[in-house]
Parts: C-alpha cells; structure tokens; sequence
C-alpha cells in the first residue's frame, strides 16, 4: 500500500512540474514582449505600433494554442498629443475568427468603468495568471462548440512605473494529456484544478469545466482540499 502512494505522489509530482513548465514557457513569452519596451519608450507611436504588429504576428504563428497575443499601453505613455490620465490603446493579433487577425483597440476611455484587471496589476505590479474561462467560438469554420481558456498578464514598464500590460490568451486543451494514460493499463489517470478549484483536465471530457464540489468526491474533506489546491501546497488524500 506504501508503494502505491509513493507511486502515486511520484506521478503528481511529474505532472504538476510539466504543467509548471509548459505555463512558464507562455510566461516567458509574455515577458518577452513586456521587455521589448525598454528600448522603444519614446517611439513615435506609428513605429511603436507596426513594430509590435510584425512582432506578435510572428509569435502567434508559430504557437498553435495561443488564441490571442496583445500588449496594451497607456495613451499618456504613447502619445504627445493625449493629456487624459487614462485610456490605453491595445494592439492584439488574434484567431479568434478562425483566421489571424490585426487588431487596434482603444480601451479604458471612460474614467468610471475602468479595467479592474489592469488597475490591479498597475497597483501591485505583479504578473497575473486568471482562472479558467470558456470561450464560446462563432465563426463557422470552428471545430469546436467551445474552448476553455486563461490569460497570462505581465506589466510593462518605463523605468519603475507600470504605463502597460502584455499578455495572452491560450487554450488549456495542451495540458489534458498530462493527466492522460499515465499507467500501462490505463487505470490510473490525473485531474488537475486551477487555483480556483475549476477542472481543467479529466479523462471525463464532460467534468473539465466543473469544481471540484461538484463532482461529489471527498466531501467530508472538500474544505481541505479546496484550501491545500488554493495554497499550492502538498497532502495526501485517499478514497477507500
């Protein structure tokens, strides 16, 4: 019995550090991008703009699984002309129309329904992961009715002050084979939760989506788990 669970805390931890590292690779990807800014701040903006056009086109077309590549920056940072404290403009390739697309976007232009999310990196300066999210496609083309996804933020920069974001939005269905066919006889698989406690990975297609209360297990212990899974932390847990 002590085998198997030494079995099995082996193969949690193989899982857990390959969906780390396949979510630090989009993170530092991100990062990437936040850090080109260093040595454009002062840019005219049209140069600003067709740099980061060919940048993250280029970016977007080699990743299969990003559905939305982006960098924001504040039109006070940008633009001469703008004198408003708010208000950024967003530049974005994107394929959520079932072809990569050019986007222009003017966010945050009314002062009193701004971004919480971009107000809360711009406060704590720290990078943001958001829980799982579904994507419902409408183009005609799609091969699916829907796609679960999150978006990795990272500040951007001049000199100590956050004047920006970077991110992307990717589709999480790269991480279901690690909880896949982990045993020989394929009886032992793997879910994995985001922070929140959302399924983003099950042999059970129709659970991935679901918290983890509502698949009705362990529910003596369900506070417990929800708390190690929101801490990151590790413990043991067993269903004779």
């Amino acid at each position: 019995m002590e085998d198997s669970f030494h079995l099995h805390d082996n193969i949690s931890e193989d899982i857990s550090s390959n969906t780390a590292g396949l979510l630090n690779i989009d993170l530092g990807m991100t990062r990437g991008l936040s850090n080109t800014y260093e040595g454009l701040a002062g840019s005219p903006r049209a140069e600003l703009k067709d740099f980061y056009k060919s940048y993250l086109e280029t970016t977007i077309r080699k990743e299969d699984h990003y559905l939305a590549f982006w960098i924001s920056l504040e039109l006070q940072e940008i633009d001469p002309t703008y004198t408003k404290d708010y208000g950024r403009v967003t530049w974005l390739y994107d394929k959520l129309s079932g072809e990569y697309e050019f986007k222009s976007e003017r966010r945050d232009t009314d002062p009193q329904n701004l971004s919480p999310q971009y107000q809360a990196i711009k406060k704590t300066k720290l990078e943001s992961l958001a829980d799982p999210y579904y994507y419902f496609p409408t183009y005609s083309n799609a091969s699916v009715d829907s796609l679960m996804e999150t978006t990795i933020g990272v500040p951007v920069f001049n000199k100590e002050e956050v004047i920006g974001t970077a991110g992307i939005d990717f589709n999480l269905e790269q991480l279901q084979s690690l909880g896949l066919h982990i045993s020989k006889d394929d009886t032992l698989h793997a879910i994995i939760f985001s922070n929140n406690g959302t399924i983003v990975t099950h042999e059970n297609q129709e659970n991935i989506g679901k918290t983890i209360a509502e698949l009705g297990v362990f529910n003596e212990e369900l506070d417990e788990i929800i708390n190690v899974i929101k801490k990151g932390s590790e413990k043991r847990f067993s269903k004779m």
